[in-house]
This record gives structure tokens, sequence and C-alpha cells, in this order.
């Protein structure tokens, strides 16, 4: 059986939805942004072919840092073992350094082993960890929480003094989580973050403790806390009255570097641990391993 890698052809997304859909008990994300990434030049699908049918795909987005962000990759379960992955990994590095891309990245569940073996195949090093933490019995209420105010220009100084100066920043390598992608703080940029209104700070409470939160883009339907730190009193407070603050339908979740401060705050919070994740990275220019 001879196996291919080509673009992604429209006329691809049904034969691939027939498995890709089943990938877990309550189906798979790929449907909902199959015609999104189609239709999206910052990034390219990538499709495996065998006796002219589709058996496996990934996807690989062209993050504006010079990272090539590999996601999605899906294999027919009876096509599985026999390189797919491989096959459709190496087409994408590929292609990225064609691009221009100076760095490959990806995420991975902590308790996914078999995935964990095909990135090592890839020459990926483990670069950091994030937890997922989602409401558990938390609900919002009328009591009076600290708010957070979100971060202007003129706070960059303390912006960076709160972030970089915190044991999350060094856990996480500078690094933070963003809609299910790493980023580098540096790389992506403070004056950035807080240009897309990101980064929320409380720095009113008594004897000065301070506390820094950074969140997702603007989205009605999801609340992403994507890093935090400072004063962990003062942190528990500004999250809560930022979670009451909310719409009441927004589902909120965090993605953070576990440090034991932090978890015992989003605990607090009503927020429980559901999963763990890897982020693996390795640089892609001066390589000809794949």
């Amino acid at each position: 059986m001879i196996i291919k890698v080509r673009l992604a052809k429209r006329e691809d997304r049904d034969p691939l939805m027939s498995f890709v859909s089943k990938t877990w008990p309550w189906g798979d994300y790929i449907p909902e942004v199959w015609d999104r990434w189609f239709n999206d030049h910052t990034g390219r699908i990538f499709v495996a072919v065998a006796d002219g049918k589709p058996v496996g795909m990934n996807h690989v987005r062209f993050l504006r840092e010079g990272m090539a962000w590999l996601e999605g990759v899906r294999v027919r379960p009876d096509m599985r073992g026999k390189g797919v992955a491989t096959m459709l990994a190496r087409h994408a590095l590929l292609y990225s350094r064609r691009m221009g891309m100076r760095w490959a990245g990806l995420i991975s569940s902590e308790d996914n082993l078999r995935a964990h073996r095909q990135i090592r195949r890839m020459k990926m090093k483990k670069v950091c960890s994030f937890g997922l933490f989602e409401p558990d019995h938390y609900h919002r209420s009328e009591r009076p929480f600290s708010r957070l105010r979100t971060a202007r220009k003129e706070d960059l100084g303390i912006v960076k003094k709160l972030i970089m100066n915190s044991v999350e920043y060094r856990f996480s390598k500078g690094n933070f989580a963003d809609d299910w992608t790493v980023r580098s703080f540096s790389l992506y940029g403070y004056t950035r973050l807080i240009d897309e209104e990101r980064i929320h700070l409380l720095d009113s409470y008594p004897e000065g403790r301070q506390c820094i939160l950074v969140t997702g883009r603007s989205d009605i339907d999801e609340v992403e806390i994507s890093f935090a730190s400072g004063d962990y009193r003062t942190l528990e407070s500004g999250l809560k009255g930022y979670i009451n603050n909310t719409s009441q339908s927004a589902r909120a979740y965090a993605m953070v570097p576990e440090t034991p401060g932090l978890v015992d705050t989003l605990k607090s919070c009503g927020l429980k641990r559901k999963n763990g994740f890897y982020f693996f990275r390795r640089r892609i220019p001066e390589q000809t391993d794949f």
C-alpha cells in the first residue's frame, strides 16, 4: 500500500469526517473548524491518502512569532501504526521551513502516550506543562469581589515586572497558553497584549499587594485564563470578581502553569483540575532529520 501526503482539497472533508468525528465519545472539534482552517491562508491542512482515499490529516498554523503550530493530527483507526502521522508531520515541517518558520511547536495531553512516542520521533523536546482547570462547585454570587482593571500602556513597566519576576513565568519558561496554542511572552509582546486588552491588574489592595491576570481573546461563550501571578490572596479576590462579571452562559476555564500557590488559588475559586498538557518544541531551519 502506497501512502502519499498532499495539501487538502475541498472534497476531502466528508471522507475525513467519517472517522475524525468519532475521535472521542463526545466527538471531535475538527468538524467545527475544518472550513475555517481550509480557507485560512495563514495555515495549511495536509491529508494522507491511501488507495485514493484520505486516511489521515493534520493542520499547521503559522504564527507571527515564526512558530509553525502543529495540531489536529488524526489517522483512520485501521491505519494507525503504519507511519501515517510521521509522514504528515514531515510534510508539515518541510512546508513550514519553506515558509520561513524558525520553530515548530505543539501541545499534547499528558496521558497520550501514543502521541508522545510520535513526538519523540519528530525530535521535539518538552519545554513545560500547563494544567487545565474548569469550574467544579463555584457559583456566581452577589458578594462584592475585587474588580480587576484593564492594563493601559503606562502600566507596561509593572506588567513586565509582575510577569517576569513570577514563579509562574519561570515554571512556564516564559510562555503562556493562548486558545490551545502556546506563545512566548517576549515574542508575542507585552505591548500587544495590552493593546488587545488581555492584561488585567489589581493594585489597590491593602498593603500594596498586586496581582496580574492574562486572559484569552474576547469571546462571549468562553472566558479563558491564560496566565496569573502575584499575591495569591489578592489574585483569589480578583479572579472571583472577574468570573463573576462575565456572561452567565460563558464557559470559564484556566490553562496555566501549575505552581502550588496558583493551583490552590484556582481551587479556592471553584476550579478543578481536568487534565494536563505538555508543550513540545523544536528548531527547524537547520534540521535535516525530517
